[in-house]
């Protein structure tokens, strides 16, 4: 009897913690224009979900400095922006690599909303119609 009374009050506590772990989350503001992603990070045995916070790109990938608005190429529905010219062969020789390097810095590209999404599938299909002459 007393097991039992003891795991029932254990299981009321954790429903107690949980509750006001979710009323946390849910109280707390939003911070301004960064969107906020979850990552789940194994710790041990546990896993922890911390928020990231992404900011808007305002420094070149390649060179570092800040970005000319009117300088940029598109890479896979993203809008890259760069400090000059002399930046954007050097990033489409590795575009991956730096895309990663802004993931790493948590900096977010604009979507580039003219940039049609195409399934692969299509997109191979139509690569491969021969073109009438």
């Amino acid at each position: 009897m007393k097991r039992i009374t003891w795991m029932g009050s254990t299981m009321a506590i954790l429903a107690l913690v949980a509750a006001q772990a979710r009323a946390a989350d849910a109280a707390a503001p939003a911070a301004g224009a960064a969107a906020a992603v979850e990552q789940v990070k194994p710790t041990g045995t546990d896993q922890v979900k911390v928020k990231k916070q992404w900011k808007p790109q305002t420094l070149c990938p390649v060179n570092g400095d800040p970005i000319n608005k009117e300088v940029y190429t598109d890479y896979k529905r993203w809008r890259v922006y760069f400090c000059c010219q002399a930046c954007v062969p050097k990033f489409e020789a590795e575009p991956d690599t730096y895309m990663k390097k802004m993931v790493q810095e948590g900096v977010r590209c604009e979507r580039n909303k003219s940039a049609k999404r195409d399934h692969p599938a299509k997109a191979k299909a139509a690569a491969e119609t021969p073109k009438p002459e």
